[in-house]
């Protein structure tokens, strides 16, 4: 949606996508509304059932990038777009878990 071809920011669509060392992250807060008709029990006697109503889901777009020019760029495209609901970070490594088990 915000990405050109040749950008060097792609959009992370699991967790093997993200850099594990230093990298340039943004995220893009989305809300999306979906309409759910009413049954019919609601529709022809009116308090009972379950009626017509939008629910609401709240998800977000994870952009990374290497390149911190590139990362400046992309964060100016998506102001100048008139996006408001996003943030922006540098990251300087992912974290790791080490679990170990011992035995006596």
């Amino acid at each position: 949606m915000y990405l050109d071809r040749n950008s060097k920011v792609k959009r992370v669509k699991g967790k093997d996508d993200v850099p594990k060392g230093h990298h340039y992250a943004v995220l893009v807060y989305k809300s999306d509304s979906v309409f759910i008709p009413g049954d019919e029990r609601s529709r022809t006697n009116p308090g009972h059932g379950y009626p017509e109503r939008y629910e609401t889901y709240e998800s977000f777009e994870h952009y990374v990038t290497e390149d911190k020019a590139e990362w400046e760029s992309f964060v100016k495209a998506l102001h100048f777009k008139g996006e408001k609901n996003f943030i922006f970070f540098e990251v300087p490594w992912l974290g790791s878990l080490e679990v170990s088990v011992s035995v006596k």
